[in-house]
């Protein structure tokens, strides 16, 4: 991450991706089923039109992930991908946004980390807050 923040011919895009990769953390086994679920989330990404490679960090997380999910006999959730991520853009939008409001290079690898980590976690608690609504909106009559 270092090497690219301190790289003048590195474009904004590659520095901000080498900052994202540098925080995700190393995805854990190979659950059975994997390489399907690569290639489901090849899919996605060719469907989505999104310019990202399948072999991407984040891309092989979301593979692991889905296998284990199928594993675990919940495969179904698969069904819900492209609501997730129509929701990913939306939050991708605006992370870009508040990443973009600043100006050198520096600036926006801080902000690309610290706003992972924190949006991770606000990420998590807005989910589980929204859940909570919808249950009681759903469920309580």
């Amino acid at each position: 991450m270092l090497a690219a923040v301190d790289a003048p011919e590195e474009s904004v895009h590659k520095v901000l991706g080498a900052a994202q990769e540098a925080i995700t953390p190393p995805t854990a086994g190979e659950p059975a089923g994997l390489d399907e679920a690569r290639r489901a989330v090849a899919e996605l990404i060719r469907r989505r039109g999104w310019r990202v490679d399948p072999g991407h960090v984040s891309a092989e997380a979301l593979a692991v992930a889905l296998a284990t999910f199928r594993g675990i006999g919940h495969g179904a959730f698969e069904e819900v991908l492209d609501d997730y991520a129509a929701a990913g853009e939306r939050i991708a939008a605006a992370d870009l946004a508040y990443v973009g409001r600043h100006a050198d290079v520096d600036s926006l690898v801080e902000s690309v980390v610290v706003g992972t980590v924190l949006g991770d976690a606000v990420l998590s608690a807005m989910r589980r807050l929204a859940h909570v609504d919808g249950s009681a909106r759903q469920y309580e009559g």
